[in-house]
């Protein structure tokens, strides 16, 4: 950096502060050990594959795994900006990362504009492949100081005596049936450390399949805990140890507006990860069949839009392409008291994310729901259409870019295709241009294929003056892009330095035209 500064040509404009465009550090990047945020994967130093999008380099559709370099943290408290999209993926950079659009190729994130394409992963990606429990060394220690004094489970102590053998078939390795649960406790349970009953899963009624299907597994490890039956509704409760065991996967204590998926769930296996989301979507998914317009769909309903922007990820690993939107603001609504009637409660917003068309057929068989009732109806609807669903492009659009705030940026070296995809989309990795605050770079591409005579010789003043007209033409695309409104020191350092670069294309095409092999 201070051998740049030393060579930067406009020092009384500004400073270099980097080269790297860059993510916040929650960003989830695709790698092989599954989505992983960039700040942890430059914490931990450790070397991974990084997922790449086929279509970053010409491709078709489909992803492939590289080595990549580790990721590092390349700027403190800078500048970010939110990009959110018409699906609901949003990503969090500095205005210079470049995402990968259809239409555009590469364009930075300040440059985007609302009828760009921009591209998502395109096929199913990677998951990890360690069996292992996380932190179970630190819920191990917590067992044994419990175990010393008992255990009140649901209202029945656990003595030292018969501690160790009630739980003596804890999990300590993923399967689906704990991804399963682990699904149903984020959807339709609760966790709550001050309350007579720590852990809690709440199920309808009539739907006695569903109950079996969790508290069978539940039944194996935690023991039969307690059936509280209700007006229409079972539940399902336990006491301190299972508390402290869905803790220790990352299952959050929180109301219904602030959940989230666990963040041991993003490095499990693929089994465990289908699981959860069975368990979720049989929890609180429907099937929204409109027999008129003849259309089905897949949904998941939350006050939490960030759980469904966690789902929306989860599934994108899978191929499955979903969008989010709001479904009920917030107000009074009339809901059952559990005494048989009604009463007005204040209600947070609703969200809803939906699957249809080809991803509604891709969810249901890569994962669909424990509920056979749910499953069936959505089934039966496939196989009685005429024709195939409607492929899926694997675009989306902006929905709005807005200011962030500052915060550290990340970032990461892929050395073939200089990709990655970081929270669903296809973006650039490190960039190779000094710049300053706020500045992006104008680029374009003179076409050598265009420039050479009957005789296969280059065409050298054809090419002069097409170097000349492209030099115009750049600085006039300075002049005349909108930039991003909201933002205008982006429009200030583009004027201010008008930085331009003019490269070439169809150097091979030249040479062949000219003899050269």
């Amino acid at each position: 950096l201070d051998a740049a500064n030393r060579s930067n040509p406009v020092p009384h404009l500004y400073a270099l502060e980097s080269t790297n465009p860059c993510f916040i550090g929650s960003t989830r990047i695709a790698t092989h050990l599954g989505l992983i945020p960039i700040q942890s994967l430059a914490e931990n130093g450790t070397a991974f594959l990084t997922g790449t999008d086929d279509r970053a380099h010409g491709g078709g559709s489909g992803v492939a795994y590289r080595p990549a370099s580790p990721a590092w943290k390349t700027r403190e408290n800078t500048p970010v900006f939110r990009l959110v999209t018409k699906h609901g993926f949003e990503v969090t950079a500095t205005a210079d990362h470049r995402f990968l659009t259809a239409n555009r190729g590469y364009v930075p994130l300040c440059d985007l504009q609302p009828d760009d394409r921009l591209m998502l992963q395109s096929q199913e990606g990677a998951w990890s492949t360690n069996e292992l429990l996380p932190n179970m060394e630190a819920f191990q220690e917590k067992t044994a100081v419990m175990g010393q004094g008992g255990d009140r489970a649901s209202g029945h102590l656990v003595t030292r005596k018969d501690f160790a053998e009630r739980y003596a078939n804890l999990p300590a390795a993923w399967s689906h049936d704990l991804g399963l649960v682990l699904g149903a406790q984020v959807g339709d349970g609760w966790l709550s450390g001050s309350s007579g009953s720590p852990v809690g899963i709440v199920f309808e009624k009539a739907d006695t399949e569903t109950l079996e299907a969790f508290h069978t597994p539940m039944q194996e490890w935690f023991g039969a805990g307690h059936l509280h039956q209700r007006e229409s509704v079972h539940q399902l409760t336990y006491g301190r140890l299972p508390y402290e065991f869905f803790k220790s996967l990352g299952v959050m204590e929180a109301p219904a507006q602030e959940k989230r998926v666990p963040e041991s769930i993003w490095q499990a296996p693929r089994e465990a990860v289908v699981g959860f989301l069975q368990g979720l979507f049989t929890a609180d998914g429907t099937v929204n069949l409109c027999e008129s317009k003849r259309s089905c769909s897949v949904r998941l309903a939350s006050a939490s839009y960030a759980l469904l922007q966690d789902v929306q990820l989860l599934l994108s690993n899978f191929g499955i392409i979903s969008r989010i939107h709001k479904r009920r603001e917030a107000g009074l609504r009339s809901m059952p008291n559990g005494k048989g009637g009604s009463q007005l409660y204040s209600a947070h917003t609703d969200y809803e994310l939906l699957i249809d068309k080809a991803n509604r057929d891709a969810f249901l068989e890569k994962i669909g729901f424990i509920n056979s009732e749910k499953q069936r109806k959505a089934a039966q609807f496939v196989e009685s259409k005429a024709r195939k669903s409607n492929h899926e492009t694997f675009e989306t659009s902006v929905a709005c870019i807005e200011p962030a705030g500052l915060a550290d940026v990340y970032d990461l070296t892929e050395p073939v295709t200089h990709s990655l995809i970081a929270n669903g989309l296809i973006a650039h990795n490190c960039g190779e241009q000094w710049l300053g605050p706020f500045e992006n770079c104008c680029l374009g591409s003179v076409n050598l294929a265009q420039h050479f005579g009957p005789d296969g010789q280059v065409d050298w003043e054809k090419l002069r003056q097409s170097v000349v007209l492209s030099t115009i033409f750049l600085d006039d695309v300075v002049e005349a892009n909108a930039y991003v409104p909201a933002v205008p020191q982006l429009k200030e350092a583009a004027h201010r330095a008008r930085r331009i670069g003019l490269g070439i294309m169809g150097l091979a095409d030249l040479m062949y035209h000219a003899g050269i092999r």
